[in-house]
C-alpha cells in the first residue's frame, strides 16, 4: 500500500514539474518582439540629430568610433572625444 502511494505521489510530482516547464516555455515563447517604427539605421541618426539639434559634423567629432550602420537602440553613443 505505501508503495503505491509513493509511486502516485512521485507521478503527480513528476506531472506537476512537466506542466511548470511547459509552462515557463509558453510563456517565454509567447512575448511579442517590440515593434520598429524605423525604416533604416541612418533614420534613427537623423532623429537622434533633430531631438537634441545636433548636426552631423558635431555628432562625428564626439563620437569618433560610431558605425551609423551597426547603430542598436540603447547603444551608448558619446565616447572619448572633443566639441569643436
Amino acid at each position: 500500500m505505501a508503495m503505491a502511494y509513493t509511486s502516485k505521489l512521485a507521478l503527480y510530482l513528476n506531472m506537476a514539474v512537466i506542466l511548470s516547464f511547459l509552462l515557463i516555455i509558453t510563456m517565454a515563447e509567447s512575448r511579442s518582439t517590440p515593434s520598429n517604427n524605423f525604416n533604416g539605421h541612418f533614420e534613427r541618426l537623423y532623429i537622434f540629430f533633430g531631438e537634441f539639434k545636433l548636426t552631423t559634423k558635431f555628432f562625428d567629432s564626439i563620437n569618433p568610433n560610431i558605425n551609423c550602420a551597426a547603430i542598436f537602440v540603447g547603444q551608448w553613443v558619446c565616447v572619448d572625444g572633443t566639441a569643436n
